[in-house]
């Protein structure tokens, strides 16, 4: 099993609404891409004004795996195409089972030039409540 990692770019553009309220976020950072087999991890440290977080994301052909630690508070969801899956978020007073629904998920991995874009539109839900609708927009370049 082949091992390869490198320093990348990364340019990181969300929009997250959430109760009639638009928040954007547009920031870079510095990463490091890791190919394990067919995976990629793309990992980085976000920093924001509660401090920073610990970002993982695992990407596959047709699916991202997205880790966020920060504090006491961890998010883990999954994102497929037309897909509905199970999100764990975990906080100081325990876990939230959440929800979440992709509408768009786009990947394009170019290996040769080490570089990406990963484009989803999802929603996160706590039952039949809607918590959020984001919009995800990730470019790294090494």
């Amino acid at each position: 099993m082949e091992v390869k990692s490198q320093k990348v770019r990364v340019h990181l553009r969300t929009k997250q609404v959430q109760d009639g309220q638009t928040t954007l976020f547009n920031q870079k950072f510095t990463g490091e891409l890791t190919q394990k087999d067919d995976k990629y991890y793309l990992r980085y440290i976000e920093e924001n004004e509660n401090g920073q977080a610990q970002v993982i994301l695992k990407i596959s052909a047709a699916e991202v795996l997205l880790t966020r630690k920060q504090e006491q508070l961890r998010l883990q969801m999954q994102l497929s195409a037309g897909q509905t899956l199970a999100a764990r978020y975990h906080t100081a007073f325990g876990k939230l089972d959440l929800q979440a629904q992709t509408q768009k998920l786009l990947i394009e991995l170019d290996e040769v030039e080490t570089k990406g874009v990963i484009k989803a539109d999802y929603q996160l839900y706590s039952g039949q409540e809607l918590l959020g609708d984001y919009k995800l927009r990730l470019h790294f370049t090494n």
